[in-house]
């Protein structure tokens, strides 16, 4: 979603502006003065055009990386459980085959079609979630 530079901006993007600002000063692209300057012209700010002018001449780097994981945690919950589910059967093929002479046929391959399906779904959720988080990891007036 594009930003509209006339919208208006939060104190939490004041916030993140000031952050971005002090990264720069810290690597040296900006001076104290520099700094000092836009860090008032921040507070200043109304709208994302006002903060955007502030970063023209600065690269975009994150202010302060939020916290990514790669995997859903919906999708962790499914494997373990599916796993659980997939030992619990191997062990009672492993005891029935064992306890019988002739040979058992081996029913848990039946597992692997729902395991099959379970791994396209988590594909591509996974895929859908990197790429929520690293659009919501670009401050909104860098996009």
């Amino acid at each position: 979603m594009a930003i509209n530079r006339s919208t208006r901006i939060s104190d939490d993007d004041r916030r993140q502006a000031a952050d971005e600002l002090r990264l720069a000063h810290s690597q040296g692209r900006l001076t104290l003065t520099e700094y000092d300057e836009r860090l008032d012209q921040v507070g200043k700010a109304t709208t994302y055009g006002d903060i955007a002018r502030l970063f023209t001449d600065l690269p975009a780097t994150a202010a302060t990386p939020a916290k990514t994981t790669r995997v859903p945690k919906w999708v962790r919950v499914v494997w373990t459980w599916w796993a659980v589910t997939l030992v619990v059967n191997l062990l009672v093929w492993g005891l029935v085959h064992t306890q019988y002479d002739d040979d058992v046929h081996f029913w848990p391959m039946w597992l692997l079609i729902p395991t099959i399906a379970i791994a396209a779904v988590s594909y591509g959720a996974i895929r859908s979630h990197s790429a929520k988080q690293a659009k919501r990891n670009v401050p909104a007036w860098r996009r």
